[in-house]
């Protein structure tokens, strides 16, 4: 009896920990993934071959997002030379998600999950956080409390438009098409009849700011405003601007790199964040310089360098000319 008890005992042993891991019940098992709901069942084989479901890029962002506070490393209007790399997501207090990675070796997160007979159950939201950490992401934000009523307004009709935009390699996008005639613009005082109206350029300037920080945008048409105002730039002209006005000033971008990238909106009443998402780690970085060539004139330069080598792979460059100071809020 105690001969057959102590081979028993062995057994489960052998069973539950693998001869001191968990290689003999991992060899035991296949790769096998079933949804349930918004549940995962996976066998611990897809942990060992790193073989985890995969959740299209725009899903893993949109369940994450609303857990995201805010961005840092976002584009530096301020500065007049940097090398950009990325932008960092931080989370919300209240934010938690499990560390796929570490299931592997882990037996108590592992546990955490409820393993039945051979599969473990892999929360959706935990699934879409593992992959959201490998994105890169790249960002601008905008002050709007100095907006008029009307600006502020049509700003935001704007940055909705952004919101979602969804660029495939090759794909050219001109916001000016995408904002005409939108409902819900603020006129004003105007008399007449615009495609779009005081205040969009704010997004339109924001979406130049964040083009000029990915790798893979090629940014094919801009325009400077003919005036420096003010809520652009404070006390230094930087040239970073993007004017539109119905179609005689333009803002195109097309997506140059080999895969899709997206956008999405962040922010509270005063302060908005638009941010681009790329499914990969870039190789990529941008060098930005700012300079002033003249009087009320400058030049931005793009410069797009391997991260490895620091070898230059591409260059664009954009001058602006400004007729006059204008110190008015509009």
């Amino acid at each position: 009896m105690s001969g057959l008890l102590s081979g028993l005992f062995a057994l489960l042993y052998s069973f539950f920990f693998g001869f001191g891991n968990w290689s003999f019940w991992w060899s035991e098992t296949v790769c096998s993934r079933s949804l349930e709901w918004d549940t995962y069942l996976v066998t611990p084989r897809c942990f060992e071959e790193n073989n985890l479901p995969q959740l299209w890029f725009q899903e893993s962002a949109n369940l994450i997002w609303p857990s995201v506070e805010r961005f840092d490393n976002l584009y530096e209007l301020d500065k007049q030379e940097f090398s950009y790399y990325g932008a960092s997501p931080v989370m919300k207090k209240n934010f938690s998600a499990q560390d796929l990675s570490a299931l592997k070796n882990n037996r108590l997160l592992l546990k955490r999950y409820n393993l039945i007979w051979e599969s473990v159950r892999v929360n959706k939201n935990d699934l879409a956080y593992d992959q959201f950490k490998k994105f890169t992401f790249y960002g601008a934000e905008r002050q709007i409390d100095n907006y008029w009523d009307c600006s502020r307004i049509n700003y935001l009709v704007a940055l909705k438009k952004l919101e979602g935009l969804y660029l495939e390699p090759g794909e050219k996008y001109t916001i000016n098409d995408a904002l005409s005639n939108q409902p819900n613009y603020c006129m004003g005082s105007v008399p007449w009849k615009y495609l779009f109206y005081q205040g969009v350029c704010g997004a339109s300037t924001q979406l130049f700011r964040v083009s000029l920080l990915m790798p893979d945008i090629q940014i094919t048409e801009r325009a400077n405003h003919s005036q420096r105002y003010v809520k652009y730039y404070d006390e230094y002209v930087y040239w970073d601007d993007a004017a539109i006005y119905e179609r005689s000033k333009k803002l195109s971008i097309v997506n140059s790199g080999s895969s899709p990238i997206f956008f999405k909106t962040l922010g509270d009443e005063w302060v908005k964040y638009l941010i681009w998402i790329s499914p990969l780690t870039e190789s990529q970085f941008v060098k930005l310089t700012k300079k002033q060539t003249g009087r009320l004139k400058g030049e931005v330069t793009k410069t797009v360098l391997d991260k490895k080598t620091e070898k230059l792979a591409s260059q664009q460059n954009w001058t602006a000319f400004y007729s006059k100071k204008n110190y008015e809020q509009n």
